[in-house]
């Protein structure tokens, strides 16, 4: 009897053995196959990050097409608008004083009539007028102002077409001067005024623009900046999860029987 049951035991425990290696062989094929599943998913979950990156991206790469593109755009506009405006002006301005400087000269010259006064007149308003044309086709400011203009210089010609009549009879230098500081020098004031009017506004335009084209440049690095740490941030814990998704299905997990546990005969 003492040798038929330490038979029966040992049969037991070699039992007991078999169906825990076969327990743990089923138990470590399930734990990879749950591993291998986890993985899967993780995989999928960060291929959907990696397509709102890539989407991101996208929009990052089409929003800094548009700003470099609106920056060219305001580069052009300074130099179309307030730019050639106030270069303009202040060419007007130049001619207007270098004619007054000469008006005693000219006026006062014995060798030189009527006419061919009339003459140099026409080809110094002829100038201003070619200004004029560039001016209105480029102001952005307020259209009396350009009336305005073309009406001083209408204005100052004809002060110096009646300077040229009261002159005739007694062309001194000195009699010229005065009759011009009393005809003439309060419509050039006038005109000057304009000019500088205009001048100014085209400026002040100019650094409006510039002003704005700054602001947009200071938003896009900083859009830049903060699109440069979301895409680190998005790569950087891409790939630590997907690292550790990755260890995770490799890692098998061992079910252990009890030791003390054994199976019962029938």
């Amino acid at each position: 009897m003492r040798a038929a049951r330490l038979q029966s035991d040992k049969t037991v425990s070699e039992l007991n053995k078999t169906v825990r290696k076969q327990t743990e062989g089923q138990s470590t094929t399930t734990s990879q196959e749950k591993g291998t599943s986890m993985f899967g998913k993780d995989v999928e979950k960060k291929a959907n990050r990696g397509t709102v990156m890539c989407f991101l991206v996208a929009v990052y790469t089409v929003t800094s097409i548009v700003f470099l593109l609106q920056v060219n755009q305001y580069t052009q506009d300074i130099y179309d608008f307030p730019y050639l405006v106030s270069s303009q002006a202040r060419i007007m301005k130049s001619r207007l004083y270098d004619f007054r400087s000469l008006t005693p000269v000219l006026f006062s010259s014995k060798d030189l009539n009527s006419a061919q006064l009339e003459n140099a007149l026409k080809t110094q308003e002829s100038l201003q007028h070619q200004s004029i044309v560039i001016i209105e086709d480029r102001y952005r400011g307020k259209p009396e102002e350009l009336q305005e203009l073309k009406d001083a210089l209408a204005e100052i010609g004809q002060k110096r077409r009646e300077l040229v009549d009261r002159t005739r009879g007694e062309p001194t230098v000195e009699n010229v001067i005065t009759l011009y500081n009393q005809i003439v020098e309060p419509a050039f004031i006038h005109f000057d005024d304009i000019l500088d009017r205009i001048a100014t506004n085209a400026d002040q335009r100019g650094s409006d623009i510039k002003e704005k084209s700054d602001r947009n440049i200071y938003g896009f690095v900083i859009c830049t900046i903060l699109m440069g740490i979301l895409l680190l941030w998005f790569i950087y814990t891409g790939s630590r999860d997907l690292n550790r998704a990755y260890l995770k299905g490799l890692k098998p997990r061992v079910w252990q029987i009890p030791a003390n546990k054994k199976l019962s005969t029938l």
